[in-house]
């Protein structure tokens, strides 16, 4: 039997191992709210020089992961679609074999030009390339996808992913929509989800990858997008996936700004834009890589109301005045009430046949000349030959004049200010449909400073789109929807005709 006063030292010795084994937990899980991980995004257009094309974009590539990894200590860069060849109807000459997951890249015929390149990862950093990617059916036949891969620190790959949305790329084969290995587990402890460009329209993938596995609090694309007027521009629609599916999203875009293709960011899954770029009118342009330290803040998947607000952006570019973007927008099908800027709080109610739309609206300084009209549609959007199906929107838009048709056809610049804006929806669909935000002021950016929240009951969905403080210049204020399964629809954002003779 111990005496007494080792019993004594015996517990306080207890108590002493019990509280350092309690500091250690909580300096854990400070440290875990604390540690941020660093992306790169690389906005890039791709040098086009004939049979040198893919070793000239390849030592680029090499020279940014460099810099990434040793000036800025980024744990992951992110490349965009068709970067380093530019969009190609024929892959023939441009295609890899690529490794599987799970295997290493070696130093072998087979995987020789990306060896090279992955070579430079070696300094501590996950990298992802999209490229074109050659393998041999069953036939013997052989066929090419568009992919996205993944590579870790030792040259492992840890993600492949082909993209099952294929637009405009007649040589290639859409990728199975039941795969299963596009989410990875960084060393940093950030599991990742991933697709490609166009895919982003589609619930399956874009929904599906965090419907299908709630650990991913991040989403990664790489894109080839053309911004079109007014609902699909590309910081609007990105900053929106972000706000409502609460992931932090990372976006390379490939660039052409005479084209209307860019627009590159670093999103919050709070709503947060840590990053952005929309363009640079320059004669001579090298590329433009986003740094930013991204919040490692896990989605909420207990609860039944998502809520999540927009704040303003760290950085800023408004060198647009070569930027294009096309505009798909035929105003003889959709349903449209004039704005009363006189009034001081405006309640409007708007329906396209039983979908319907409540604005309520508080103008705070106006001016009586300028038009700005509300606007609802549900059922198909007409883009020439495309059509996506079962799409629903509603939104404020602003106008040159009263004729609808000059509603969301460019970036208007108004001076009428607004203390509030919100809208609400109320949808009785709920599964396979999915809602975001769509928003535009002047300068190709989103409207910051907003909150999003969707509250599903049973099978109703309520949506509430709103301000959090007085807003100027807003073009575009709304909310963006698809309802059922819209796997195979087809719409015309990403890498469309034009993008032919701007990437080529």
């Amino acid at each position: 039997m111990l005496s007494a006063k080792y019993q004594s030292l015996s517990v306080l010795v207890f108590h002493i191992e019990k509280m350092w084994c309690l500091l250690i937990i909580l300096f854990a899980l400070v440290g875990t709210n604390k540690t941020d991980y660093i992306a790169a995004v690389v906005e890039h257009q791709p040098e086009i020089s004939g049979y040198r094309t893919l070793k000239d974009n390849m030592r680029y590539y090499s020279a940014q992961i460099l810099n990434a990894c040793r000036e800025y200590q980024a744990q992951i860069i992110v490349f965009p679609e068709y970067g380093l060849t530019g969009f190609v109807e024929d892959p023939t000459n441009y295609a890899f074999e690529l490794p599987e997951v799970g295997e290493k890249l070696t130093f072998s015929k087979r995987f020789l030009p990306l060896y090279k390149l992955v070579q430079s990862a070696w300094c501590g950093i996950y990298v992802v390339l999209n490229v074109l990617e050659k393998t041999t059916a069953t036939n013997k036949k052989t066929i090419y996808y568009n992919t996205n891969i993944v590579f870790n620190q030792n040259s492992t790959v840890v993600a492949k992913y082909r993209k099952v949305n294929l637009y405009e790329e007649p040589n290639l084969t859409s990728g199975d929509p039941s795969q299963n290995n596009a989410t990875f587990t960084t060393d940093f402890g950030v599991t990742f989800g991933m697709f490609i460009g166009f895919d982003m329209l589609f619930y399956n993938p874009s929904r599906r990858i965090l419907d299908d596995n709630a650990s991913v609090t991040d989403v990664i694309i790489s894109s080839a997008w053309l911004s079109t007027f007014p609902f699909f521009h590309s910081l609007s629609f990105h900053n929106g996936y972000a706000l409502a599916n609460k992931v932090n999203l990372l976006v390379a875009t490939n660039h052409n700004f005479t084209g209307g293709i860019g627009g590159s960011g670093i999103y919050g899954s709070d709503g947060t834009v840590f990053s952005y770029y929309i363009s640079e009118d320059v004669e001579k342009w090298n590329g433009k890589v986003l740094i930013s330290a991204v919040g490692n803040t896990a989605k909420s998947i207990t609860s039944q109301v998502s809520e999540i607000s927009s704040h303003d952006p760290q950085t800023t570019d408004k060198k647009l005045n070569s930027y294009q973007a096309v505009t798909y927008f035929d105003s003889n099908h959709y349903t449209f009430k004039t704005l009363d800027l006189t009034q001081r709080n405006i309640s409007e109610r708007i329906c396209a046949g039983s979908f319907c739309c409540t604005f309520e609206i508080i103008p705070s300084s106006i001016n009586i000349f300028e038009v700005y009209k509300l606007m609802a549609h549900t059922g198909s959007y007409e883009l020439g030959k495309y059509t996506q199906k079962n799409m629903k929107i509603c939104s404020l838009l602003a106008c040159e004049t009263s004729d609808s048709s000059t509603c969301g056809t460019t970036i208007v610049t108004m001076d009428s200010k607004f203390r509030s804006i919100s809208i609400k929806i109320d949808s009785e669909e709920v599964t396979s449909s999915f809602y975001q935000p769509v928003t535009l002021s002047s300068g190709l950016i989103p409207v910051f400073n907003t909150t999003y929240q969707e509250s599903v009951v049973n099978v109703s969905r309520s949506i509430l789109f709103t301000t959090n403080k007085p807003q100027e210049k807003v073009s575009v204020f709304g909310i963006y929807g698809v309802s059922g399964n819209t796997v195979n629809t087809s719409l015309t954002i990403l890498i469309v005709l034009m993008a032919t003779m701007c990437l080529v």
